[in-house]
């Protein structure tokens, strides 16, 4: 145990040189970011016409996130999903597109009504 001076400007002194110099933290190395594809190839196509229809929830990220594809891509395919009547809009933004999977009984009624 140190024995501290009784005087102030000698205890501050001893408790100074008591503690060690501050370290420089280490810089945290940063995450990989997501290498994503720029392109459709056709194993991505295919998994796009099978899969994404299919879900409940459909937004430029999750169909980004399962076909590994950018957004830009993502926002064309969510496009062209629904020119074939395959997804339906819920909420269509500039900001954000929400889609859902198309049931069949629309479907069937689509087509007797243009009829």
């Amino acid at each position: 145990r140190k024995e501290m001076p009784k005087d102030a400007t000698g205890a501050k002194a001893a408790a100074a040189s008591g503690k060690s110099k501050k370290k420089w933290s280490k810089t945290k190395s940063k995450e990989n970011k997501a290498v994503n594809a720029v392109l459709f190839d056709a194993a991505t196509y295919q998994k796009l016409t099978q899969t994404i229809p299919s879900g409940k929830l459909i937004t430029i990220s999750s169909v980004s996130e399962r076909l590994q594809v950018n957004g830009s891509c993502a926002r064309r395919a969510i496009k062209m999903l629904a020119a074939q009547g395959l997804i339906k809009p819920i909420s269509v933004n500039s900001s954000q597109m929400i889609y859902t999977r198309a049931t069949k009984k629309e479907e069937e009624t689509t087509p007797e009504k243009a009829q």
